[in-house]
């Protein structure tokens, strides 16, 4: 099972793989992942959008994961007892969520 998400955050690094990966609603697979019960799959999903959100074209990516309602599960999954650090294109999607140059002014 591992390979496959490897394969898919390979696919991701791409401009054409991110397209793809928002026309297939990978953003909405991935949540299912972390909203999930199996821990591997949370892990690998939160893999999968790190590498969709990073990047040239992450800015689409970031704006459909919160769209999803992602927030919600990030969050959850860093106020959880065990420390997951935050990773840089997450950061960068934080900073593009409450930046004033976006298109969404309300969050």
């Amino acid at each position: 099972m591992e390979n496959v998400f490897d394969a898919l955050c390979t696919c991701v690094q791409v401009p054409r793989g991110k397209t793809m990966f928002l026309e297939l609603e990978g953003v909405e697979l991935c949540l299912l992942f972390l909203r999930g019960e199996g821990k591997v799959a949370k892990q690998r999903g939160l893999k999968v959008l790190d590498f969709a959100v990073g990047g040239v074209g992450g800015d689409a990516i970031a704006e459909k994961l919160i769209d999803a309602g992602g927030l919600k599960a990030l969050f959850g999954m860093f106020m959880k007892k065990v420390f997951i650090p935050l990773n840089p294109p997450f950061r960068q999607m934080l900073t593009l969520c409450f930046s004033q140059t976006t298109k969404r002014q309300n969050i």
